[in-house]
């Protein structure tokens, strides 16, 4: 009961508004690579915004897919694939705090937030059983 308590307050306290707010800044870096790519100006920096959008969108894709397998019961989630994608949300999530400007905490706060709902799906993935329904 108390996991699927945590498991719906995850994804309404951090994944609802993760990705409203990763699909705003996506659409604001698509159009900011467009322009850059059709200027040609600046070969590196549209590169990385990119980067970041793949990373990131890959990251959130899989916090979904293990939140929707796991209020479904499933434990057959694809776990190398699920890993990969949780590595890479927290990579993007902690370079973002890196190289964004800011207060510590603030930088901390708005954009470690996803990282809560990694550390909560890597804890009940290592804890699952494998291959069963539950």
């Amino acid at each position: 009961m108390f996991h699927r308590l945590t498991l719906h307050a995850i994804a309404l306290c951090v994944l609802v508004p993760s990705a409203l707010v990763a699909a705003f800044w996506a659409l604001m870096g698509a159009g900011y690579v467009v322009g850059e790519f059709g200027r040609e100006a600046h070969g590196l920096a549209p590169l990385l915004v990119l980067c970041s959008m793949v990373t990131g969108g890959s990251g959130m894709f899989t916090a979904w897919y293990l939140y929707l397998g796991l209020a479904n019961g499933r434990t057959d989630l694809d776990r190398p694939i699920v890993w990969v994608g949780l590595a890479l949300g927290s990579a993007t999530s902690l370079a973002l705090m890196a190289v964004t400007g800011g207060s510590l905490g603030f930088r901390v706060t708005f954009l470690g937030w996803p990282l809560l709902a990694v550390a909560y799906f890597a804890f009940a993935l290592s804890r699952a059983p494998t291959g069963t329904r539950a």
